[in-house]
């Protein structure tokens, strides 16, 4: 689905694609993040949530700046 890593930068960079985003945010932040939260802070039901996590369809830069203001 994602192109490879250019193999000058793939040693150098954490390649967090494929991950769940709730998994990734809580070690950014350091602490559990519930997907009610998540769904909270993104403005969707957690339907919507789900059914966005199962289209791979979280992470996008509208996304990350909401959660960035959410989670500092």
């Amino acid at each position: 689905m994602f192109p490879p890593l250019p193999p000058a930068y793939a040693d150098q960079v954490i390649d967090d694609r494929g991950r769940d985003l709730g998994t990734v945010l809580s070690y950014l932040v350091g602490r559990p993040v519930r997907i009610v939260e998540l769904a909270k802070a993104l403005g969707v039901a957690r339907s919507s949530y789900y059914a966005a996590r199962d289209e791979e369809r979280l992470i996008t830069a509208d996304n990350l700046l909401r959660l960035a203001d959410v989670f500092g």
